[in-house]
């Protein structure tokens, strides 16, 4: 098993190669698209299905899941996300949140309020504001305020991963409520699986890695799975894509499926000397430029205007190859440049 034909599964298990048009598959398949900047997810949806900011409202949500990040999944996916919190109004355990210093909202005043935020949005979605407001006119607080809309979620947060609300998927802070569901027994398994078919060929570290779990429960999970294995890595399917499907130009979105898949130490698509040009030491993932399956630097678009900033010198027709791809990606008239970073 070359390196050529890891990189080609990975991109067409990832949908790189071989576009999915419907998102709702898509999302599944993905196990989600990390979400924190609206505008990632639906670039990395974008080039997968050729979908152009399209409104998911209908059967997606933004909500936190793997890895305790923002991410936009399938409706139907949330029982494989939930914990064992999943629809309880009990606040009154030992929580990351609840033992923070500044916590002053009280098992009691919590429900209340928790109550109170999930009614109100069982009769329409509302904004972060609207919420605060109706808050406030109930007698929340300031500090409060504090905790139950903390910046990095607080009791908002736990009522998204308690399955009671979720953001609307788009940029603006919307909420809304969801609907009854129960948790999925081997929600675990499933989840591996996909994950095998969609960036496979990986190791289970890398699995355990992305699903946020151990390496033992991933085996365990997937032990009366059909993987196969080779050299220490597992993938969905008895053929591996070989001898190419490595499209010349990739503009990947911020956070990309694509780097995020495996640990980015070992990942083929991403030079080691040019890591810590994408993985930045504030936690950001940029958008990558991958040129002949080589990230070669990283991309910004700002309105009419497209600039690729290189991590290594390219050859003048690789430059032209490279800015004739943009054009053609986005399909409208665009201001471009490229330069060496």
């Amino acid at each position: 098993m070359t390196g050529q034909d890891i990189m080609a599964a990975r991109l067409a298990g990832s949908r790189l190669v071989y576009p999915e048009k419907d998102v709702n598959l898509l999302l599944k398949e993905l196990c989600g698209v990390q979400a924190q900047y609206f505008s990632n997810a639906e670039h990395s949806v974008f080039i997968r299905s050729g979908v152009r900011n399209g409104d998911f409202s209908d059967f997606a949500v933004k909500t936190w899941t793997l890895r305790g990040t923002a991410h936009l999944v399938s409706r139907e996916d949330l029982p494989l996300y939930m914990g064992k919190d999943c629809r309880s109004t009990d606040f009154s355990k030992e929580s990351f949140w609840n033992t923070r210093d500044y916590w002053s909202l009280s098992p009691e005043r919590q429900e209340y309020f928790s109550r109170l935020i999930i009614d109100a949005l069982e009769r329409k979605v509302m904004s972060r504001e609207e919420l605060k407001t109706l808050c406030r006119e109930k007698g929340m607080t300031p500090e409060e305020e504090n905790c139950m809309f903390h910046p990095w979620g607080g009791g908002i947060r736990e009522l998204c991963e308690r399955g009671f609300i979720a953001y609307v998927p788009c940029e603006k802070k919307l909420f809304c409520a969801l609907g009854e569901y129960r948790l999925v027994e081997d929600a675990l398994r499933v989840l591996a699986e996909r994950y095998f078919r969609a960036y496979g060929p990986a190791k289970l570290t890398d699995a355990a890695r992305f699903l946020g779990t151990t390496v033992a429960k991933v085996k365990a999970a997937v032990s009366e799975s059909e993987l196969c294995e080779c050299g220490g890595m597992y993938y969905a399917g008895s053929v591996l894509p070989s001898g190419g499907d490595i499209p010349p130009v990739l503009f990947l979105a911020g956070f990309d499926p694509i780097m995020l898949g495996v640990a980015k130490e070992n990942n083929p698509f991403l030079p080691e000397e040019h890591v810590r040009g994408i993985f930045t030491l504030s936690g950001t993932v940029n958008p990558a430029v991958v040129l002949h399956g080589r990230t070669v630097g990283r991309w910004k678009k700002k309105g009419k205007s497209l600039n690729v900033g290189l991590f290594e010198d390219i050859t003048r027709e690789d430059e032209r190859l490279t800015l004739g791809s943009a054009e053609a990606l986005w399909q409208e008239e665009l201001s471009l440049s490229c330069e060496r970073l």
